[in-house]
């Protein structure tokens, strides 16, 4: 009987601590079902742009880490779950260089939300900078790659004589070769064909870009000023709430006076009751006094985020100076390509050139608010080119005619007396965007008008640039 009893008892608590391990399995197997599920729903929000779902997602995500079992397979997990915040600042950057192309107002607020609900309002400026930085790199970067393409598709088919659709399958490794070199490498490969084309695309994207970062400054301008005008109605309102306290206990001390003199003419039966009515009066006059002391303080309460849009304005304006002098830094280097060939650039194209750079600085001095002394990187650099070209086009045309001169035969022909009256006037076709002023040139570079798009802009320049803007 005892041995009995004894194989019953061990019999029950080995079923109850198979019991107490399989629900202990279970729970681990659900938390870890958990964790996966947020997991994947960061991943989601993410995907979607959804930023505060993805924070929310990511905390939930921080807190589930700290429950889940210490089991080396689940090292992977861990990492990642702890790592969400890192994933979310990177979708985060990749939105600001999407908003530094192209302005959207909502999306700069989603990205100013994130911001804040990450609590790192103050890295906001020093991320927008970046961004923009990036997005000149890049810029200057694929319009010399597809100008190099170009080129090359250009050679193949007067080589070859075939199309564009029937280049060779090392067309996508020749793409990807020319992406990894650096600006001043593929300088060197730009030719004198595509020279105008790329520069004008460089010229009216960074005018776009410039143009997007004015819009951003213009939005937080707005919103500080609006922050500004609602603290000072906040004051006023206050102010005037002073002055109905003030004429309220004015009021009470009149009628509080009053019922002093009334008292001094008559004998009252109960003396208490006179001092009850003067307390009365004494209590409303302290809770008016108390009253106003209390609304002057809550006036000089600032607003909310008040500061940190002053911090992002004035962030904001002096990165505006510095963006100007970095776009102007990567275009003079396409500027100052190597020699080039006159005979393959006419001189209409390398004039139009011209034309649009000083349109472009025009622009952007208006755009970053800055002087035409700050503007001497690229009008040094175009300054230098123009001299170059122009010394080896004079030098190459006048070679040109004493070549004409000494292998033709001439002969005097009587002409006969020619006044200036006789000589018909040149027509030459005038760009209707010369006659305008800078604002005007800013104005309509806002509705949406490209300033550079030219005739120049062809060999397949042109195409390029309107397939990257679809």
């Amino acid at each position: 009987a005892d041995q009995g009893l004894v194989l019953g008892i061990t019999s029950v608590l080995v079923k109850k601590r198979r019991k107490a391990r399989m629900m202990s399995l279970i729970s681990h197997l659900s938390r870890i079902r958990s964790a996966l599920l947020l997991e994947a729903e960061l991943d989601l929000q993410l995907t979607r742009d959804d930023f505060p779902s993805a924070i929310l997602a990511y905390r939930r995500c921080h807190c589930a880490v700290q429950s889940l079992p210490p089991f080396s397979c689940l090292a992977g997990l861990r990492e990642r779950m702890r790592t969400g915040k890192s994933l979310i600042k990177r979708r985060l950057r990749e939105k600001l260089g999407l908003l530094c192309r192209t302005f959207n107002r909502r999306d700069l607020l989603s990205v100013l939300h994130t911001y804040r609900m990450l609590e790192e309002d103050g890295l906001l400026g020093a991320d927008l900078k970046e961004a923009y930085m990036n997005a000149v790199v890049q810029i200057v970067h694929e319009a010399l790659v597809d100008a190099v393409l170009g080129s090359r598709r250009t050679q193949l088919d007067t080589d070859t004589g075939v199309n564009g659709a029937d280049l060779p399958r090392g067309g996508p490794e020749e793409e990807e070769r020319l992406s990894r070199l650096r600006v001043r490498e593929l300088c060197e490969l730009l030719t004198s064909e595509r020279y105008a084309g790329c520069v004008l695309r460089i010229l009216s994207q960074m005018s776009r870009l410039l143009l997007s970062y004015h819009r951003v400054q213009q939005h937080f301008e707005r919103l500080h000023t609006q922050l500004e005008k609602n603290l000072q109605n906040k004051i006023d309102a206050d102010g005037d709430h002073a002055k109905l306290l003030d004429a309220k206990l004015a009021d009470a001390k009149l009628a509080d006076t009053k019922l002093a003199d009334a008292k001094q003419g008559l004998v009252l039966d109960d003396d208490d009751s006179g001092s009850d009515e003067g307390m009365r009066f004494d209590i409303l006059g302290a809770l008016l006094r108390l009253g106003r002391r209390s609304s002057g303080s809550v006036s000089t309460q600032p607003v909310p985020h008040r500061d940190t849009t002053a911090n992002y304005v004035s962030t904001l304006r002096l990165n505006s100076k510095v963006l100007w002098q970095y776009v102007q830094a990567k275009t003079a280097v396409v500027v100052n390509t190597s020699s080039m060939d006159t005979a393959n650039l006419p001189v209409e194209d390398f004039l139009e050139v011209l034309a649009c750079t000083e349109r472009f600085l025009s622009v952007g001095e208006l755009l970053t608010d800055s002087r035409e002394e700050h503007s001497m990187s690229l009008r040094g650099a175009i300054k230098l080119k123009s001299t170059e070209y122009f010394q080896r086009f004079h030098s190459q045309s006048f070679e040109r005619l004493r070549l004409l001169m000494e292998s033709e035969t001439w002969r005097r022909l009587p002409l006969p007396d020619l006044r200036v009256g006789d000589v018909m006037k040149l027509s030459v076709r005038v760009d209707p965007l010369l006659a305008l002023d800078k604002h005007q040139l800013l104005d309509k570079l806002k509705q949406g008008h490209d300033l550079f798009r030219t005739k120049t802009t062809n060999n397949g320049d042109a195409n390029a640039d309107a397939d990257a803007d679809a």
